[in-house]
């Protein structure tokens, strides 16, 4: 295509390009044409000369191909480099369109991340860059593997070329941050109706919420209040969109609207809010949709867009991407007008980093804060490469960590600890999740999690898994007990682990619990026990991990052997009709056993793997020790005796 000439004594022309710039290692071809004076966007035209758009990254060399219009003989082209930074130019060549092309180099160090072409007695009809980027891919498939109070594992793909990685953890500071002065305020304290708050919680009863409209939805005779008095739901219990109108007590320069909000119910896949402006006739909407994550934040708009006569309206959208629900809903904890808020400046602040190797892709950062951070991984290059970009950012609340093992410390402080299952009565569902469901305790099917649990009586046949189990019909319903059905196609283990965070030695470990069968089936062919052991560690690992387990034959639990019965007449006086089991006292003294401090203890139980197994499973289990500091013989040492 021609070139439309600008002038008698310089011509140019505009360009439009095929597509966006997507940097990765290698080139990246940007190619033109002359298409009048159409500039795509970014792009710059002024006096003879056109100029690119800065990008983003290490770009280190590029290469130009361009062809003279038709007609064209004679004539120069100029290109230079742009400095990101300090806006300075670098000339790179003096070209004719003679030729069809050229490769240049960047200085080293430089930030030159635009062009600029000038072209003199000339116009063009081609122009093509390719930028060559020499950086890493960034690492991909970034995730938490396991995370504590004070530490985070991180795993990711590998890289190719990558000589190392580097693991950055962090968490998001705001500096220079004024809340400014509250003017009006609602934070729905001892709310009971929904008359008894200034503002209006509406809903259209619709699969198309008409958020931008909403004269034409209807006020609700009764909203869906959240039990918390100090929160509303942004919705119905049947409804997929709620809204809220707000009072009209300020706007201007200065103003804002600060609110509290999360997602309904800590749903990962529930909604957003928007906040919308809204003309008195409705035909007119300023909206802006805030990204709500599960946790309670603060969030502020500015007033300064709100016009005499609109209203504020904010009202529950869908996640992106997500159908409307019945979970579409908003916990809203206060809203407020703030007068003189100003904005805050978020900076990273990092909390920890490690390098690790090339051939290494997993990573412990240890010794960080019990908060939210993030993190991300870089692949470090060498030779011919640069550092990749940061991998997509991941994140994880470390104040939420579970607890993976019993401290000793917190006994010696708390006086002891039992564990007698019947928080288990609380479950909504019958998901388990190791470490979170109960505290401490994990199971395992062979080397796999386990993510189920069934709650049930005692009675009936059971298939293989992870049980919950409580007395019969008219027995305690609220007393449970850890038990597991093994069979040839589910090989179950469980049990806790306990760490020495002490500077003291714990000797004459005794465990005790009760042992509980609670089936007594009269199809098994093969003798079936409960067995125990331990292991001495240096972390918590899962009770499938291999290693030196310590079988301990006095704290065996033996079901009733086949023949036996299948009720609890066979039990004799070992049957505990309470509960409906057959249940025996189990005590043993674990000979030998030192935990140093920093060193880990876990028990396992392990039912024998048979076909149609019993259900058999331990409750009320405690655990004493006797702790000595180190360096003390025993016989002066200030012996104390803990309770688990």
């Amino acid at each position: 295509m021609m070139a439309r000439r600008q002038c008698a004594a310089v011509a140019c022309a505009a360009f439009a390009l095929a597509g966006a710039v997507a940097f990765a290692r290698g080139p990246v071809t940007e190619r033109a044409e002359f298409a009048g004076e159409a500039l795509p966007a970014g792009w710059s035209i002024e006096s003879g000369r056109f100029a690119s758009p800065f990008y983003a990254g290490a770009v280190q060399r590029v290469a130009l191909e361009y062809a003279a219009a038709p007609g064209e003989g004679s004539g120069a082209v100029a290109v230079y480099a742009i400095d990101h930074m300090e806006g300075g130019e670098w000339k790179i060549a003096d070209l004719n369109v003679r030729t069809s092309g050229a490769a240049f180099d960047f200085p080293e160090g430089s930030d030159y991340r635009a062009f600029r072409v000038e072209c003199s007695g000339a116009a063009l009809s081609s122009f093509s860059v390719t930028w060559f980027d020499n950086r890493l891919d960034s690492p991909e498939n970034v995730h938490v593997t396991g995370f504590g109070y004070s530490y985070l594992n991180l795993a990711w793909d590998a890289v190719e070329d990558a000589a190392g990685y580097q693991v950055t953890v962090w968490t998001n500071r705001v500096m220079g941050s004024c809340d400014g002065t509250v003017g009006w305020a609602e934070t729905w304290a001892g709310l009971k109706t929904s008359t008894g708050s200034a503002l209006l919680v509406n809903n259209k009863n619709t699969s198309d919420s008409k958020a931008d409209h909403p004269d034409e939805w209807v006020e609700l005779e009764d909203v869906y209040l959240s039990q918390n008095p100090a929160h509303v739901k942004l919705g119905t219990a049947t409804s997929k969109i709620g809204w809220m109108t707000v009072p009209a007590h300020g706007r201007g320069d200065g103003m804002h609207l600060r609110f509290k909000a999360a997602r309904f119910d800590g749903r990962d896949d529930g909604p957003n809010l928007a906040v919308d402006f809204v003309s008195s006739d409705g035909t007119q909407t300023n909206r802006e949709v805030f990204v709500l994550s599960v946790e309670e934040k603060t969030f502020h708009k500015s007033l300064a867009d709100l016009q005499d006569g609109w209203k504020i309206v904010l009202a529950s959208v869908p996640k992106e991407g997500t159908a409307q629900t019945k979970d579409c809903r908003v916990d809203l904890g206060e809203v407020a007008y703030v007068q003189g808020y100003t904005p805050g400046e978020v900076q990273m602040e990092v909390l920890g980093s490690v390098r690790v190797g090339g051939g290494t892709t997993t990573a412990r950062v240890s010794a960080l804060p019990s908060v939210k951070v993030n993190a991300s991984v870089t692949a470090v290059g060498s030779g011919d490469f640069a550092d990749s970009p940061p991998s997509e950012t991941v994140s994880v609340d470390l104040s939420n960590a579970p607890r993976i093992a019993v401290l000793l410390s917190d006994i010696q402080r708390e006086g002891g600890y039992e564990e007698s299952f019947d928080p288990i009565a609380g479950l909504l569902d019958n998901s388990w999740r190791n470490f979170v469901t109960l505290p401490y305790w994990q199971a395992r099917n062979g080397e796999a999690e386990v993510d189920r649990i069934t709650t049930a009586s005692g009675t009936g046949a059971k298939s293989g898994g992870l049980y919950a189990y409580h007395g019969p019909a008219g027995s305690d319903a609220t007393s449970y007990s850890l038990a597991a059905v093994a069979n040839t196609s589910n090989r179950m283990k469980f049990g806790f682990a306990v760490t020495n965070d002490t500077d003291r030695i714990f000797e004459s470990v005794t465990l005790r619990f009760t042992a509980r069968q609670w089936t007594f089936n009269n199809k098994r062919t093969a003798a079936q026990s409960l067995r125990f052991s331990y292991c001495l560690t240096n972390e918590v690992v899962a009770v499938s991990a291999a290693g030196e387990w310590v079988e301990v034959d006095a704290l065996r639990f033996d079901a009733l052997a086949p023949g036996e019965g299948n009720s609890l007449e066979a039990a004799g006086d070992a049957a505990d009709p309470a509960t409906g089991s057959m249940a025996r006292t189990m005590e043993a003294t674990l000979e030998g056993v030192r935990l140093l401090p920093g060193k880990v203890l876990i028990f396992r139980w392990v039912p024998d793997a048979v076909a149609n197994g019993e259900a058999l499973g331990v409750d009320d289990v405690s655990l004493t020790c006797v702790a000595r500091p180190i360096g003390t013989v025993l016989f002066f040492a200030n012996l104390s005796t803990l309770h688990l």
